[in-house]
């Protein structure tokens, strides 16, 4: 009996070691599973999730670049509209996020940006559902990466594309302000609303190049009429909604008065 325990335990001594994933929780407060996103990228281990709830995150000065493990997911609760990472106590310096194999970053503005923005530099990136406010580049690739629903305000150059990699790069539901530069290796562009013509992007079948059309005051959520509203794609294509925020609001319409009615309202006051 006495053998039989040895081999037993011999059995699961010998076993590998089983990766278990955990989801870190960060608060705008403070009270979540760690103060801060910094320390939540320091704790975490790779195929961990960072889930961030809603609020605007200044970002320390010794963790101006934050770099994610491999397989590490950056995520907000809430979304880019709610959601809001910048450099912390008024910072010059830019922002900046580098994400690597099986990196996920979903769900945030990121303010205040400079070169470089995101860096993604890997296979199996996925960069979805943000805002991007970057004076001079969005985001810089490196392998086969998958960019949608985001809209990126790259200044000059919004993304650019050094594809090493045997894999396929995907920019699809983009709004892109600035121009997609560079486009090496295997890459795929639709769906996209560039502002700036670019070389490596096809327009005239299902990437097109129109004012978006936010509702304004600070605000990208999409006019009713936008040409990247879902239904509205102006050469008639499926792409459904373009970027990473839907219809906020609707046409202002113009409802033809006389004089007379005019100053009778006038007059009520």
């Amino acid at each position: 009996m006495a053998f039989r325990l040895l081999i037993s335990a011999g059995l699961v001594l010998g076993l590998p070691t089983l990766s278990i994933s955990r989801t870190w929780y960060v608060a705008a407060d403070g009270s979540g599973d760690v103060p801060t996103i910094e320390a939540a990228v320091d704790s975490s281990d790779a195929n961990d999730v960072i889930l961030v709830g809603a609020g605007t995150f200044d970002i320390g000065v010794e963790e101006i670049a934050l770099r994610l493990k491999p397989n590490t997911s950056l995520i907000s609760e809430s979304g880019p509209a709610l959601t809001i990472l910048q450099p912390g106590g008024g910072l010059a310096q830019p922002l900046t996020l580098g994400l690597t194999d099986g990196c996920e970053l979903s769900g945030f503005t990121i303010r205040r940006a400079g070169l470089a923005t995101i860096s993604a530099y890997g296979d199996g990136v996925e960069i979805r559902d943000n805002i991007i406010e970057s004076s001079v580049q969005g985001i810089v690739t490196d392998g086969a990466v998958s960019i949608h629903h985001n809209l990126i305000l790259g200044g000059g150059v919004a993304i650019t594309i050094y594809d090493a990699s045997p894999g396929i790069t995907f920019i699809n539901n983009n709004i892109v302000i600035g121009q997609i530069d560079r486009c090496d290796g295997n890459v795929s562009i639709s769906c996209n609303d560039v502002t700036v013509p670019s070389s490596c992007v096809q327009y005239g079948a299902t990437n097109f190049n129109l004012d978006p059309l936010f509702c304004g005051n600070g605000s990208y959520y999409l006019n009713e009429t936008s040409p990247c509203a879902p239904g509205n794609h102006p050469n008639g294509n499926n792409c459904g909604l373009i970027g990473p925020l839907p219809v906020g609001c609707g046409p202002v319409t113009v409802r033809p008065m006389s004089w007379g009615a005019i100053k009778i309202l006038y007059d009520r006051r």
